[in-house]
This record gives C-alpha cells, structure tokens and sequence, in this order.
C-alpha cells in the first residue's frame, strides 16, 4: 500500500493539495458519511491526520492493525495516536481499534514513504510511514460510526452485498 500511495505523489504535489484521502477498495463503508467526518475531525485539530477505526472482537486483533491510543479527545471516538502494532497477538494487543479502510493524511506522508525501507512482504508499507510520521506529529484516529464490510473475502462481498442489497 505504501508503495501504492507514493505513486500518486507527483499528481498529488502538482494540484497543491495539503492532504490526500486514501480509501481502500475492498472497504466498503456503509450508515455514515466516514470521509467527510474524518474531514471535520481534522479541520477541529488543526488539520491533523485521521485514520479511520473499526472496533473489533478481541479475537481477531491479530488479523488488522491496531492502534495504541495516547489520549482521548472527544469521548471514545477520537483520539490521538501513540502507536499502531500490525497484527498484534491477543495478548500484546492494545486495543480493539482496528484500522478500517480509511486515511486522511498530510502530504507529508509522502517524505516518510520516501526514506520507508521494506517491511512486511518486502514491500513499502504504509503503516510503517504513518508510525514514523506519528514520532513527529499528532495524528488523530477516528472511530466511524458505520459499518465496514471487507470484500476482498467471499464472507465479506457475500454480508456487503445482504447490507446493501437485502441479498441473503
């Protein structure tokens, strides 16, 4: 993903935009408005970064990245970011936040997917930028009220397509 997202740098750059909203195609979000609202919790702390996060089942930690949140900023939805552990184990995970599909992150990203040596697979990853980028700057994680359906499984296109549609 991160090698994904330094592919579009140079469009991006060249249309002066301060920030870049990432949307994962196998996401599906549905009851909210989930861009637009990690749009407005970033203008109310001074146009920070916001990933987007789903609780899960304690069980399934280890299947997602998870964040590690230094502090509340509104109730239990919003909150600043001290770390994300990738697919933690049940017991080293701290949380139940698990990254959902959405990021709204500073242009900067892109110097930190720049200096990113290869992680897991050997590929650049994204959440290796984000944790360097947190070292240096507040990010903030969002937990969206909607639904995410991940339909780059058949259980998840299969419960999309039931929400979406009323297919059973």
């Amino acid at each position: 993903l991160g090698h994904a997202v330094l592919q579009a740098r140079d469009a991006v750059m060249r249309d002066g935009c301060g920030r870049i909203l990432i949307l994962l195609g196998d996401a599906l979000v549905f009851g909210c408005d989930a861009s637009s609202e990690m749009i407005a919790v970033s203008k109310r702390n001074a146009d920070c970064s916001v990933i987007g996060f789903e609780r899960v089942p304690m069980e399934k930690v280890s299947r997602y990245g998870i964040a590690r949140p230094k502090r509340e900023i509104v109730n239990d939805t919003t909150f600043i970011l001290d770390d994300l552990v990738e697919k933690p184990s049940l017991e080293n995970a701290p949380s139940n936040l698990a990254v959902a599909g959405r990021y709204l992150l500073s242009t900067e990203i892109f110097d930190f997917l720049d200096g990113q040596q290869a992680g897991v697979g050997g590929e650049i990853q994204l959440t290796d930028a984000i944790r360097r980028m947190i070292g240096v700057k507040e990010v903030a994680g969002y937990v969206y009220p909607g639904t995410r359906q991940d339909i780059g499984n058949p259980d998840g296109y299969f419960k999309a397509l039931e929400v979406f549609y009323g297919y059973r």
